[in-house]
């Protein structure tokens, strides 16, 4: 009397002393509903990891395609000019003739002198 019966008889036990309430009863209702909410949730997680691996390529790709634009010209374009050093000035002029005159609003005023 003091044996305990094994884990198959103990689950065939339970199977049959339930069978009913699992196939037609509340039991039944309660793990089907269940399982129905474990299959939404699962679908819904699936759905949303795709939906966030589909948005992350796409800002990936549109990074590489449209790269961002330095700030410096940004500021540059607002106020219609940029400040460079005298080397930078140097190099863009690589010799060639020109003529700083200020006109009568003291606005300087550049004239290339290109020889033609």
């Amino acid at each position: 009397m003091n044996e305990r019966p094994s884990p198959a008889d103990r689950d065939r036990l339970l199977a049959d002393a339930y069978h009913d309430d699992w196939t037609s009863g509340p039991a039944g209702a309660l793990a089907s509903r269940a399982a129905r909410t474990i299959r939404r949730r699962r679908a819904i997680r699936r759905l949303l990891a795709t939906a966030a691996t589909v948005a992350f390529l796409a800002s990936g790709a549109w990074w590489f395609a449209f790269p961002p634009r330095p700030t410096v010209g940004v500021a540059a374009s607002a106020r219609g000019y940029e400040i460079i050093s005298d080397a930078e000035l140097m190099s863009c002029l690589r010799d060639q003739p020109m003529m700083i005159l200020t006109s009568a609003d003291g606005q300087k005023e550049v004239i290339w002198l290109d020889g033609s």
